[in-house]
């Protein structure tokens, strides 16, 4: 089987052979060849894609490595924060659970097509992997170990967005209320470029109001030089749920509990517990901005705050509180929001504008600019440094500048979605509309999952031979 020939790439893409050879998914191996299979298969895998190195260096040659637009360097110069907001489903967002985040959205781009598709276990680090270099960790699987422990030692350093961004003068900093050792961010983090690394274990304290505390390791952070920081948030993370709500008047959550408890009496205890974590993240939120005021950057930061996932931990009373379907993969669809300066922020909707992208005032809000263009996770990267500098590694992205248009997003069971269908290997078809595609239609959906698979694999052979330590310049 794992020998056999086929004559179309997209036959054998959702063949059996493919999977074998592959690996891709845990589910999927041992539903196909049997769980001892998959346990045996796993003990031995190592990826075996070293011979493919010279096949990655010609491929990437012939791709493009520049892009530009009008956009290009409107923020050069700028301070950049990027904040993956660690479980945040942002459909509980409103301005009576989160005043500090809605006030924040009123001076924002707000992408309201922005998909967070999950990675396997390990989700949070592999969506930080997948932000930060714009390659898909696909050589990460449910029932094996996180991107974050296979791949530690690996080089990201001179492809990766803090790395990039770092040539073009930025000073880098990563911080994070977790443990240092948790998926070995501590030594991950470094290999991606950045300078100054904090966690909790940098603290003189033990933090138990999470993030607020956050803001205490920007205490490195050099506010008068350029500067890239990049947060990643703890509250919202499942367990410690009994801290949450709490009849304990010493707790620091107890005003945020009793404030869920008098306002959303209605919902499930799960719902409850989730919701005072929100106020918690919050808080955070309007620390960190009140720490940009103080530090006199406000007007010259710009700061992406993104979910990283959605809350697949949750036992489903989250989502039924929230009416969604947990089988659609509108479960991954969340908005990003982009707080840029004022002047930044009107170059960008100018450029909308004469480019026929329709925007409008987000519902609900009075000046939160609500973006339709489709993007991802994987879109972060390149859109920044298009944005900060047009610089940048362009033809290693398996993403592209959000601003660009005409996107689609990629998902790791090997789904792709053009913002109409969903399209999956074995050539099933979801309409949002109901309609089905044309046969114009269906060949561009099968050409943008054949491109993304094949840029799946280079990420795969990217991880397990360490391409980019060994092509360092």
């Amino acid at each position: 089987m794992k020998n056999k020939t086929y004559e179309k790439k997209t036959d054998y893409y959702s063949s059996a052979t493919f999977l074998y050879n592959n690996f891709y998914s845990s589910v999927k191996y041992a539903s196909k060849f049997g769980y001892f299979n998959f346990r045996v298969r796993d003990m031995f895998y190592r990826g075996g894609n070293e011979g493919l190195i010279n096949e990655l260096n010609e491929f990437y040659a012939a791709r493009e490595n520049s892009y530009e637009s009008p956009l290009t360097g409107i923020l050069d110069g700028f301070n950049i924060i990027t904040v993956t907001c660690e479980s945040l489903d942002t459909r509980i967002i409103d301005k009576k659970l989160t005043p500090a985040f809605t006030s924040v959205m009123e001076k924002s781009l707000v992408f309201d097509n922005y998909f967070v598709p999950t990675f396997f276990q390990g989700a949070t680090v592999n969506t930080e992997f997948l932000t930060l270099t714009s390659l898909f960790p696909t050589s990460s699987k449910s029932w094996v170990t996180s991107l974050g422990d296979q791949y530690k030692n690996n080089d990201f350093s001179d492809y990766s967005l803090p790395g990039q961004l770092k040539k073009a003068g930025y000073a880098t900093y990563y911080a994070h209320l977790g443990k240092s050792g948790f998926y070995s961010r501590n030594k991950l983090m470094p290999n991606m470029g950045f300078d100054t690394v904090r966690f909790a274990d940098d603290l003189s304290y033990s933090p138990d109001y999470y993030d607020y505390e956050l803001v205490d390791l920007l205490d490195d952070v050099n506010f008068s030089e350029k500067f890239y920081l990049d947060l990643l948030t703890f509250s919202m993370h499942k367990g410690n749920d009994g801290k949450y709500i709490t009849s304990n008047k010493n707790s620091k959550n107890y005003e945020n509990s009793q404030f869920v408890l008098e306002n959303y009496p209605d919902v499930k205890k799960e719902t409850q517990v989730y919701y005072a974590k929100a106020k918690a993240f919050d808080d955070f939120v309007a620390r960190l901005m009140q720490k940009l005021e103080e530090k006199n950057v406000s007007d010259n930061t710009v700061v992406l705050f993104y979910p990283d996932h959605y809350v697949y931990l949750s036992n489903g009373d989250l989502y039924s509180d929230l009416g969604v379907d947990t089988d659609s993969k509108e479960i991954h669809r969340q908005f990003l929001t982009m707080y840029l300066p004022d002047a930044a922020k009107e170059k960008i909707l100018s450029y909308l504008s004469g480019s026929g992208v329709e925007t409008k005032i987000k519902d609900g809000y009075d000046t939160a600019v609500s973006v339709p263009l489709l993007c991802s996770s994987a879109d972060i990267t390149p859109t920044l440094l298009n944005l900060v500098y047009g610089g940048g590694e362009y033809r290693y992205f398996a993403g592209q500048d959000a601003f660009k248009g005409d996107n689609h997003v990629f998902f790791s069971d090997y789904t792709v979605f053009d913002g109409n269908f969903y399209y999956d290997l074995s050539g099933n078809i979801i309409s949002l509309n109901g309609a089905s595609p044309t046969r114009e239609q269906l060949a561009e959906l099968e050409k943008r999952l054949e491109s993304s698979l094949e840029m799946s694999l280079n990420s795969s052979v990217i991880l397990d031979s360490d391409y980019f330590g060994k092509i360092k310049g």
